[in-house]
């Protein structure tokens, strides 16, 4: 390949990653996060709807894509006392890191919910300052 080729290419290469990255914003209203149902609601950024919604989008993400345990102590041992609950997945029942809150990020591909599971231990270690 000709040099000019591959420094036509490179510079196209460079105009798509700044056109994506111009077209991301650092404004806090692009990425929603709440703790609860309630608390989307009641900051009213989203219809009671729309928070519904991405509540149920969320709910449906971390039952198909959370860590699945046999056990509630080994889904605490990572997630802490607390941290866990039990569902049933396809017939089988797993303990799976409860959800401590929703996402709702917004970005090329429209708004999509993301779960938001609780910190693990090794990520945050008992009696650990941060």
């Amino acid at each position: 390949m000709k040099r000019s080729s591959q420094i036509g290419l490179a510079a196209a290469g460079v105009l798509l990653v700044a056109t994506v990255w111009s077209m991301t914003s650092d404004d806090p209203q692009e990425n929603l996060v709440y703790d609860s149902l309630s608390d989307c609601r009641a900051a009213g950024q989203l219809t009671a709807r729309q928070c519904e919604t991405a509540f149920a989008e969320a709910t449906a993400a971390r039952l198909k894509d959370a860590p699945k345990f046999r056990s509630q102590n080994e889904c605490e041992a990572q997630y802490g006392a607390n941290g866990c609950g039990s569902a049933s997945i396809g017939g089988a029942q797993y303990f799976i890191p409860a959800l401590a809150g929703f996402m709702l990020a917004r970005g090329l591909s429209g708004a999509q919910a993301q779960p938001l599971m609780p910190p693990t231990a090794s990520a945050c270690p008992p009696r650990s300052t941060l």
